[in-house]
């Protein structure tokens, strides 16, 4: 049995191309970030966890 590379080629990225991925894997992270944010200043410092328990709620059934 033969154990193969898996790692990126050397060089296969330029800088633009790990910038472009980087921005990529934070953006999720940052999304949530800047929704809970604008529930906040809208509603309230309460609002974000009567948002967590009304989806865990609704999901997971009474």
């Amino acid at each position: 049995m033969t154990v193969e590379n898996k790692s990126l080629a050397v060089g296969a990225l330029g800088t633009a191309e790990s910038a472009v991925m980087g921005v990529a894997g934070s953006a999720p992270a940052f999304s949530v970030a800047v929704t809970a944010a604008v529930i906040v200043a809208a509603v309230g410092p309460l609002s974000v966890g009567s948002v967590l328990y009304c989806g865990r709620h609704v999901c997971h059934g009474p």
